[in-house]
């Protein structure tokens, strides 16, 4: 299974992409700190699950699902935020993002199980 993170904070965003890797069967493809360079990487490496920050420098992760989608990507997406109000995760769905939304406090076990979730069904 293919992974793909965007986030603006190259540590975490790093961080995460490392630890997937580390999990069996998830290899992260890469890292991605903008919307554009999120989109490139995803159509060069078509990857299972884009996993996508909310609050990014410029835009958010509902404008990162736009772009993907106008892209023709069609990976999987799931999305982390640091602050997430009410109504975030059913706009998340409305967007297109099927692994809804998830803190970015939650363990990475939490975030490995909903990216294993998201695994197209011949992984």
């Amino acid at each position: 299974m293919r992974v793909v993170v965007l986030d603006d904070h190259l540590a975490f965003g790093e961080a995460l992409c490392l630890a997937i890797s580390g999990a069996p069967g998830i290899d992260c493809v890469g890292h991605a700190p903008s919307i554009p360079e999120c989109v490139d990487l995803a159509v060069e490496t078509m990857p299972d699950v884009v996993i996508l920050d909310y609050q990014l420098l410029e835009g958010n992760g509902l404008d990162a699902a736009i772009a993907l989608r106008e892209a023709g990507v069609e990976s999987e997406l799931v999305m982390l935020t640091a602050n997430a109000s009410p109504d975030l995760h059913d706009r998340a769905l409305a967007f297109g993002i099927e692994g809804g939304v998830l803190p970015k406090h939650a363990p990475l076990a939490e975030v490995l199980a909903v990216v294993r979730s998201l695994a197209p069904a011949s992984a």
